[in-house]
């Protein structure tokens, strides 16, 4: 994960009581802050403050940053006036800098009782206004004011705001605890939930947008640095849950064609000898109710050319040696475990009317499956796979040997979307009975 640092030093940090910046303070302040790093300097706001007007005309030739970027600070454009036609915005643009960053009402009851608008004209404000220094070549950033006291009044409102400036062209939204009031677990769900919203408002994924967000805290009840760290933090964890693999299967009614997902190790070393139960543990969601989970166990010969899990993006060579081993199967609804009965390496299911419980399509559940325990010496060289399907309708020499221990599991009258999860915060994995080769292996 990569970050970036934006400082509002010479700006924020200028409004605190006792400090007061010259134009040549400002100037020394920005060539040590670049010294240290940091990504962008927020320079001042231009147009609505005389000095910081004459910062920007003196930074252009006198300021040489090594690292920063500078940034010029302003609002967005006034209620029923055009982007272009607002001096705020044309002061800002005269500013001559690479970035912008812009600040906004994300709490409606200060877009109607402050600003005196309505909340579809806060949004075009928004979005004109980024919009605008989008066309003239600057990179945008946009400041929800008072986001945080927003989200927890009007969740979908404050999202919306975020997603019009996303929309027109901003890089980043940054998340303000304007009033400084927030706790660390309150700025955690929200960052979590916001990432949720927009993936839906945007059509993206929460993985995603949430490489858009940026956070700013005050610091009145002695948390921001925390709340900020918190940020980060949940930032983090969905960037590191990655995207699915996916596989999507259509009823025997349409096609004959069974899809899967295939899973390859590395070329084994040694020999390796498995022996004993099999359980997958799968993380996993669908867009339907239900649907049959089938796991087969494969020795795969040495002669491999794929180097993917994904078997569409290479595909198998058909005179590579394969052997089925084992599978198992789980029908979704049917995961209720038997905890008293139970083991990590064989899982009990209920099996029983009353357990079943049905899929909440998109929720990503968690599996534990059976895969019928097997004796098998893989040599130096071959590779485990591990295929994960939803129908078994035999084909192939499978179907002449009869290889498949129960074929022909009643399958969805649906089309069905499969996302396997497999990261940080989704951990699938197969535990496997190893036996050691010798003494040092134990």
């Amino acid at each position: 994960m990569t970050y970036q640092v934006f400082d509002t030093t010479l700006r924020d940090g200028a409004q605190r009581e006792g400090i007061t910046y010259s134009v040549a303070d400002k100037l020394a302040v920005a060539r040590l802050l670049d010294e240290l790093g940091v990504g962008f300097i927020e320079g001042g706001w231009p147009g609505a403050m005389p000095k910081d007007t004459e910062f920007f005309r003196r930074a252009r030739s006198e300021l040489e940053l090594k690292h920063a970027i500078l940034v010029a600070f302003g609002a967005t454009r006034r209620a029923d006036l055009k982007a272009d036609a607002d001096p705020q915005v044309r002061a800002l643009l005269d500013a001559e800098t690479q970035a912008v960053c812009l600040v906004a009402k994300s709490d409606a009851r200060h877009v109607e009782r402050a600003l005196r608008t309505t909340r579809e004209e806060n949004l075009a404000m928004v979005r004109d206004t980024v919009a605008f220094f989008h066309n003239e070549g600057r990179r945008v950033f946009l400041d929800c004011e008072h986001f945080f006291d927003g989200f927890r009044f009007d969740p979908a409102y404050t999202t919306s705001v975020v997603a019009a400036a996303l929309e027109a062209g901003a890089e980043v939204t940054v998340m303000c605890d304007t009033n400084g009031g927030m706790l660390p677990s309150m700025v955690t769900a929200a960052v979590d939930e916001v990432s949720q919203r927009l993936a839906v408002l945007l059509d993206s994924t929460a993985e995603a947008v949430v490489r858009q967000l940026g956070i700013h805290c005050q610091n009145d009840t002695s948390c921001a640095v925390a709340n900020t760290v918190a940020a980060v933090e949940e930032g983090a964890r969905r960037l590191a849950a990655g995207e699915p693999d996916v596989f999507t299967q259509m009823p025997l009614k349409q096609t004959m064609k069974v899809e899967k997902l295939r899973y390859l190790t590395d070329p084994l070393p040694n020999d390796l000898s498995v022996v004993g139960p099999i359980c997958l543990t799968l993380y996993a969601s669908i867009d339907q109710e239900d649907t049959n989970w089938i796991i087969v166990l494969k020795d795969v010969g040495p002669d491999v050319s794929v180097q993917t899990a994904r078997q569409g993006e290479r595909t198998v060579p058909a005179e590579l040696p394969e052997r089925e081993l084992t599978r198992g199967w789980l029908k979704a609804s049917y995961r209720a475990l038997d905890e008293e009965r139970s083991t990590p390496w064989e899982p009990f299911h209920k099996l029983t009317r009353s357990s079943i419980k049905p899929v909440t399509p998109g929720e990503v559940i968690e599996y534990k499956i059976q895969v019928l325990g097997t004796a098998n010496m893989f040599k130096a060289g071959h590779r485990i796979a591990l295929e994960i399907t939803c129908m078994d309708a035999p084909d192939g020499t499978g179907a002449m040997t009869g290889v498949e221990y129960i074929p022909y599991h009643v399958c969805s009258s649906r089309t069905v979307t499969h996302k396997i999860f497999r990261d940080g915060r989704y951990p699938s994995h197969l535990l496997l009975p190893i036996i050691p080769q010798s003494p040092a292996e134990t």
